[in-house]
């Protein structure tokens, strides 16, 4: 056994440990007490060295008889201990400094000296009853810290001294009474942990450790008589469970193997369901303002969304079939491989027309028109057609709604009362179109019932319909990606632990004539805003972006002024490549040409998302500066606010919500602006790509600060803001917007915010 980790060594090191702590008390406290004595022993001497001083001095301040006064001082220098002594007059002038000297051959010991290792006295001169001076005298303490560091030495070597003589002492008187019979336990207990049933004799004693040695070999006759108790009920019990093991190996063979046909069949028909079903992603890619959920109970579901873009409009599905997990996924295929056929290969868009027709269909395929069947499943759908002619929106539904918000307000239009295939559904019933004429900002969602009917809550009731609808009513303004996490969060947080009860599925888009188009606006920074030249500088600039804007889909509409305008229809990506481009070839004309370089200054972009009323390019062609004034005004706005606050190009978060490969780029959140006009201030980022190299690297070394500054900002920790944006500030010194922003942080420290404050003012516009 290691001598380090047995009970000897602990034991005495524990009470070495007690006693030097009380002994190191003790002496730290008489050494405290000693120095005090000795430095007030030096007091007094110094006391009346100074008082004699004083006294002495008062005539020869009073008769002019500085002499008198030198050798003074000169005596009192001679006293061992002292450091330097002087004499002031009344009005705190030195009559008498330390580094004087006598008759020429007299010199004092050293000029005056101040500090910890010098204690200095003074006494006022009294002629008289009159102040007339004050003498100062000051005192070395190295004698008392040589007195101190001598009796510490001392005491030392007698602690050391006295803890080996207790720690032998202790040693022998332990070994013997406690630490020998409990190693002696010790060992017997190992044996006895082996197995070895054995008992052990630490002597006749009537103190704890003998009852501790007669319990152990109590104990050890028990666990003899036990262990064999147990042997015989071992030897029983295992021929039982050999018998048991056999029968259990065998049906878990036979559960494995049905377990593992069981998923491989519902993977198998996930893996077709999903194939029928339409990409969610190129759902989204057609249909840019739209989100979908679709969240199987099972591996795979009852639910289906059916899309199928035509030349004349879209044809959008939701079913909600019998059953789940691989039951209702064979059902869903029949059902997309209806409507399947239906609309592409019949070439039927009338939402009525295709739910009658997938009843036959359904009907039919599981012989559900017969009586002798014995199946009866069917299914639940919703089916919209918007027609891109005539922008209408045409629904029926069996059995499904459809949510519409129109003017902030959320309508139900119901489907018909008759489900999808069962046996008691009408072979040839004909269900009801309902239109709708497609106005801006519409919204519409279909949902499955697997939402609204999941459990969950403090008192575990159903979602409901009613709560379903006050979210997408809240929500519906704000993008659709953040719809979809604003669902998801309200689902989830109301299920809890709660199983999964159905498939749950639920789409929103809009559909209306009204496409969202990205607006960048370009503004030329001239060194002369006079010259009459400017036409002819931006000729060979505009002549050398122009097919490069029209091969990431832009379209240059006019030049407003000293600004470019240009359209990206849908195109959130292709305007913010364009802008980093356009920097970068203003960068190489300059390179090339002379004359270009000397006239224009630099280049500011602002990117703007908004929403114009065209149906298709040619259209974008013609619109006018008037039909976008407001548009261009706020994206003008954002290209002159570049040179505010020092950036290049800036883009509102309705643009930025909108890039697909936001990763692609460098860029970081600026604040929030607030312009006339809107109801609310839109957030502004800042694309640092087109900056120059050394800037985009600074800028990217302080992202991680910079952002840390912005969320102490917006939480109102003004100290932690202007200190992460201070660091900034050092590693970038020309960053404008983290200047202003610690400017910002340092004021609100000594001044209160506004009660209504929200992270806008900054930024105001």
């Amino acid at each position: 056994m290691n001598f380090f980790r047995n009970t000897r060594f602990k034991t005495i090191l524990g009470t070495l440990l007690i006693l030097g702590t009380l002994l190191s008390s003790t002496g730290y406290l008489l050494i405290v007490h000693q120095r005090y004595q000795l430095l007030q022993e030096l007091k007094a001497q110094g006391d009346f060295l100074v008082t004699l001083l004083a006294k002495t001095s008062a005539s020869p301040i009073k008769g002019f008889s500085y002499f008198l006064l030198q050798e003074s001082v000169f005596s009192v220098e001679q006293f061992p201990g002292v450091a330097f002594c002087e004499i002031y007059n009344s009005t705190g002038q030195t009559l008498v400094k330390s580094d004087f000297t006598l008759d020429g051959q007299h010199y004092t010991k050293k000029s005056r000296m101040t500090g910890e290792n010098i204690l200095t006295i003074e006494k006022p001169i009294i002629y008289q009853g009159e102040t007339v001076g004050k003498a100062e005298i000051g005192f070395f303490l190295n004698n008392i810290e040589y007195e101190i560091k001598k009796k510490i030495y001392i005491l030392a070597v007698s602690l050391l001294v006295i803890s080996a003589g207790v720690a032998f002492v202790l040693y022998l008187l332990l070994s013997y009474y406690f630490v020998s019979p409990m190693i002696d336990l010790s060992q017997a207990a190992r044996i006895l942990a082996r197995g070895e049933f054995i008992t052990t004799d630490i002597g006749m004693r009537d103190d704890e450790v003998g009852v501790l040695g007669e319990s152990f070999n109590f104990m050890s006759e028990n666990m003899k008589h036990l262990s064999r108790k147990q042997e015989e009920y071992a030897q029983a019990l295992e021929h039982r469970i050999e018998e048991k093991a056999k029968d259990l190996a065998n049906s878990q063979n036979q559960t494995v193997k049905l377990n593992k046909y069981i998923m491989q069949s519902t993977r198998y028909a996930k893996m077709i369901q999903r194939s029928i079903m339409p990409s969610i992603d190129i759902f989204k890619t057609n249909v840019p303002d739209s989100f979908a959920i679709w969240i199987p109970r099972d591996t795979a579901g009852g639910d289906i969304v059916y899309a199928d873009f035509t030349k004349t409009g879209i044809v959008l599905a939701v079913v909600d079939c019998t059953g789940h997990g691989a039951t209702g996924a064979f059902l869903s295929i029949i059902a997309s491989s209806g409507i399947r056929k239906i609309v592409s290969d019949e070439g039927c868009c009338n939402p009525a027309e295709i739910l009658k027709r997938l009843n036959h269909y359904v009907k039919k395929s599981l012989q559900q028109d017969k009586t002798a069947t014995s199946s009866d499943d069917g299914m639940d759908v919703a089916v919209c057609y918007f027609s891109k002619n005539d922008q209408v929106v045409t629904f029926a539904g069996a059995r499904q709604p459809l949510f519409m918000i129109d003017n902030a307000e959320l309508k139900v239009i119901n489907g018909d009362r008759q489900s999808i295939g069962y046996r008691n559904s009408e072979l040839d019933y004909n269900y009801t179109n309902h239109k709708i004429n497609l106005k801006k900002e519409m919204c519409f969602y279909l949902s499955t019932n697997g939402f609204a009917n999941q459990l969950g809550g403090e008192d575990n009731r159903m979602f409901g319909k009613k709560r379903l609808k006050q979210i997408l009513l809240e929500n519906h303004d704000r993008p659709y990606d953040l719809q979809r996490l604003e669902l998801m969060r309200a689902f989830y947080a109301h299920k809890g632990d709660n199983d999964h009860l159905d498939d749950v599925t639920l789409i929103g888009w809009s559909l209306s004539k009204y496409k969202q188009t990205v607006i960048l606006v370009a503004s030329i920074a001239f060194t002369d805003p006079d010259s009459d030249n400017k036409s002819k500088i931006l000729e060979p600039y505009i002549n050398s972006i122009t097919m490069d804007i029209k091969n990431n889909g832009g379209y240059i509409n006019k030049n407003i002024d000293d600004s470019i305008l240009i359209f990206f229809p849908n195109k959130a990506d292709a305007s913010v490549n364009t802008s980093i481009m356009m920097h970068q070839r203003l960068r190489e004309l300059q390179a090339d040409n002379a004359d270009l370089a000397n006239h224009i200054a630099g280049i500011n972009t602002g990117i703007y998302t908004c929403t114009l009323a065209v149906r298709s390019f040619e259209e974008l062609e013609k619109v006018s500066k008037r039909d976008i004034a407001n548009e261009v005004q706020l994206t003008t706005l954002l290209s002159r606010l570049n040179i505010k606050l020092g950036t290049r190009a800036l883009i509102c978060d309705t643009t930025f919500s909108r890039l697909k490969q936001i990763e692609n780029y460098n860029y970081r959140f600026i604040g929030r602006v607030r312009v006339l006009k809107k109801r609310e201030d839109l957030a502004v980022f800042e694309i640092f790509d087109p900056d120059l190299s050394d800037v985009k690297i600074k800028k990217q070394k302080s992202l991680e600060e910079y952002d840390r500054g912005i969320f102490y900002y917006n939480t109102k920790n003004f100290y932690r803001a202007a200190g992460s944006f201070r660091l900034v500030v050092d590693l970038n010194p020309h960053d404008i917007v983290s200047t202003m922003y610690l400017e910002r942080s340092e004021y609100f420290l000594h001044n209160e915010s506004p009660p209504d404050w929200e992270f806008i003012e900054v930024l105001s516009y």
